[in-house]
């Protein structure tokens, strides 16, 4: 069945299974667009991402918390986490987010703290969670 230029696909607006929708995507991988309809694409999408319109929006923080400690010690001090500072987990465990177990330091003090600690996995380089030197 042929569409007209400017009409929606038959998938518009129902519910495909993911096996067609892995079918539909496959059909249209290698398609070139013309520089022309790359700049309508983006027109079309200009300015309505930003702000309180993405989607990944989050009040307006600058960080998305992906580490749930930020958001911890936030709501535990009603205040955002000033330029320049960074939380560092006094036990080198980024798994334990207890407000006692969070320090709010420079980030060139961080810097220095993870430059003396020699606890490192010799394989991935990353700190184990042993105590700080």
């Amino acid at each position: 069945m042929p569409f007209k230029k400017g009409q929606p696909g038959y998938w518009k607006g129902k519910n495909l299974s993911l096996q067609t929708r892995k079918k539909i995507s496959e059909s249209r991988k290698g398609i070139k667009l013309s520089e022309e309809h790359k700049k309508k694409i983006s027109a079309h999408f200009k300015g309505r991402f930003v702000g309180e319109k993405n989607p990944m929006w989050n009040g307006g923080c600058r960080r998305y918390y992906q580490n749930i400690a930020y958001k911890v010690w936030e709501d535990y001090w009603n205040e955002k986490m000033p330029s320049g500072y960074i939380l560092h987990h006094v036990d080198q465990n980024p798994k334990n987010n207890l407000i006692s177990n969070l320090a709010m330091i420079t980030v060139s003090l961080h810097e220095k703290i993870h430059k003396k600690n020699t606890n490192r996995c010799p394989v991935t380089g990353r700190f184990t969670y042993a105590e700080a030197t």
